[in-house]
């Protein structure tokens, strides 16, 4: 059957067909039928019809909407059988029911209209072949149009047939071997319904528990002629419950279909809360249940590509091996990003007959994955610029103790070699000149303070007594030379070298600040050891309003607290004094 008529032919196929079934309920109706069983005639073909346009329109490569048409389409061929033109009446009657096979077809078929397994393409075959031996034999006992008479008279009425007790006979045989591969219809649509996957029954089956309603139709309705009866009444009862059967059954094919695309657009629908839990969970973990959901396919799987390389891995690193385009039990998905592919979804293969479900997904998942790379590239940005910090923090700190080193073995030493030999100078120079002393008293006083300027330079350089003593004590030595009064509450515990020394600055320069801004009476310092992380606190009380963008000191130590992964917070009122607080990371 072929699925490649231009668009202009699928589109004029709808109306056509519409009109062909009208103008076989109009002759029908014409022939005495009931309105109410021509009406309900009228709908199960409009309905193939109607759905086959659908289908085609969405798939035009897929055999699903050709086929729903021609079922459309022969629904109506029997129907005809009303006209009382002999020739076209008899001829109707022998092309009537093949919408049977199509039907058998379609049900096994769907939703790839391929049939996939051989016992399918039997049961199909033989349906076909047995419709056509049946209506060769229709064809063949009908007596050539020059025989008719008037067959307004009932004796004239079926002499256009040769033999009907032949033709009656030959029917029931035929209805029997119909009635025997509806059987084994509904023996392959329960095979299939057992071995779908839960994707394929969510796709597949609205479809396949219509079909199974109709073959068993089919069933009860050729077997409903083999019922014997006692007068012609019953058997009009039994034909026609038979017929009502069929109708109903059939009509219950192209509602399933219409069931199964109302879900796949509610699907895609969702696909906008698809996007709202792929943002808030961004995860690999999550990302792969949240499509497993979304596409109602639990054995899904997201390999992520391998940069420079052909190999995809899981989520756990894990590589998984892709399967062959020709697998028919495994289908997949590429998502690009600029021509290269960044991730695969393998999935069932029956979600390919969902091209715009999956499509939506995949959409939404190439989303994820941008957001989650772009968050990576933030947070590889942060750590760098965290790392960069205290890098800097490091060097400056490695440079404090290079200066004091270099000033401790070398100008102070110089100096306090200078000091002695102008002291030995003053003592020898006594009994010379009685003007010399006082010049080198003079001289020895500006020496001992440029060194003791210089040793203060040194200590605030990086502290001996940090490195030595540790942090208690030196926080002590900062409270000592104070101006304001200090109140300690100083753990005695060691911590690392690089927390120890940023504790330390930043007491250091809060005590600076208080001493020269705050206007100050007391001051207070606080640094605690609390859940694996170390608090600083130095509170003073006086005037408040300290605005850390005036200076560079506070701008200094937030640099430093954030190189340590910490966070420092100043709360300065006016009036109401300043409190500094750092909380660090501690092991």
């Amino acid at each position: 059957m072929t699925t490649t008529l231009p668009r202009p032919a699928r589109l004029a196929l709808l109306p056509l067909g519409i009109a062909f079934g009208l103008g076989a309920e109009v002759a029908r109706l014409a022939a005495g039928w009931p309105l109410v069983w021509v009406v309900a005639d009228l709908l199960p073909g409009i309905a193939f019809l109607v759905c086959g346009h659908i289908a085609w329109q969405r798939r035009p490569e897929n055999r699903v909407g050709p086929l729903m048409v021609a079922i459309g389409f022969a629904w109506y061929v029997g129907t005809y059988g009303a006209i009382v033109e002999p020739a076209i009446s008899e001829t109707a009657h022998a092309f009537q029911g093949y919408y049977d096979a199509l039907l058998a077809w379609l049900i096994l078929a769907y939703p790839s209209g391929r049939l996939a397994s051989r016992s399918s393409r039997a049961v199909v075959t033989m349906f076909f072949a047995v419709l056509a031996v049946r209506t060769a034999f229709r064809l063949a006992i009908i007596r050539p149009s020059t025989e008719y008479g008037d067959l307004t008279d009932p004796a004239v009425a079926d002499r256009y047939v040769a033999d009907v007790a032949l033709r009656a006979d030959g029917d029931a045989v035929f209805s029997a071997i119909i009635a025997l591969l509806a059987i084994a219809v509904v023996v392959l649509v329960i095979g299939r319904w057992h071995d779908q996957t839960a994707a394929g029954r969510r796709v597949a089956g609205p479809i396949l528990l219509g079909g199974l309603a109709f073959a068993i139709g089919i069933v009860v309705e050729y077997a409903t002629g083999f019922v014997p009866t006692t007068n012609i009444l019953d058997r009009i009862a039994l034909d026609d419950l038979g017929l009502y059967l069929t109708v109903a059954t059939t009509t219950l094919v192209p509602i399933g279909f219409l069931v199964g695309l109302t879900r796949a657009r509610i699907a895609r629908g969702g696909v906008a809360d698809l996007v709202l839990q792929l943002e808030s969970k961004p995860d690999q973990p999550t990302l792969r249940e949240v499509l497993a959901k979304a596409l109602g396919d639990p054995s899904l799987e997201v390999a992520y590509a391998v940069p420079g390389t052909a190999d995809f891995v899981d989520v756990d690193g894990r590589t998984l091996e892709v399967p062959e385009a020709a697998d028919p039990k495994r289908a997949v998905t590429r998502l690009e990003r600029d021509g290269a592919t960044i991730a695969l979804l393998i999935h069932d293969p029956v979600l390919m007959e969902q091209p715009e479900l999956l499509g939506s997904v995949s959409a939404a998942t190439r989303l994820a994955l941008d957001n989650e790379r772009l968050q990576a590239e933030v947070r590889a940005q942060l750590e760098e610029v965290r790392a960069s910090r205290a890098r800097i923090v490091a060097a400056g700190d490695a440079e404090r103790r290079r200066v004091e080193r270099d000033l401790h073995d070398g100008a102070q030493q110089r100096l306090v070699t200078l000091a002695l030999a102008l002291q030995l100078a003053q003592s020898q120079a006594g009994r010379s000149e009685p003007g010399l002393p006082a010049t080198l008293d003079r001289a020895t006083n500006e020496l001992e303070l440029a060194l003791g300027e210089l040793r203060e330079l040194a200590r605030g350089l990086h502290p001996t007594v940090l490195v030595e003593d540790g942090l208690g004590a030196a926080v002590e030595s900062l409270a000592d030379r104070s101006p304001v009064p200090v109140r300690l509450i100083v753990p005695d515990t060691r911590f690392a070298p690089d927390l120890e020394a940023t504790a330390y600055f930043i007491v250091a320069e809060a005590l600076t600040n208080v001493a020269k801004y705050a206007q100050a009476t007391q001051a207070r310092v606080d640094i605690e050891r609390r859940d694996g992380v170390l608090m600083v606190e130095v509170v003073d009380d006086g005037v408040g309003g300290a605005d850390p963008g005036r200076g560079s000191g506070i701008r200094g130590l937030d640099d430093r607290v954030a190189a340590a992964g910490g966070r420092l917070t100043l709360t300065s009122r006016p009036g109401e004094g300043t409190t500094i607080r750092a909380d660090i990371p501690c092991a």
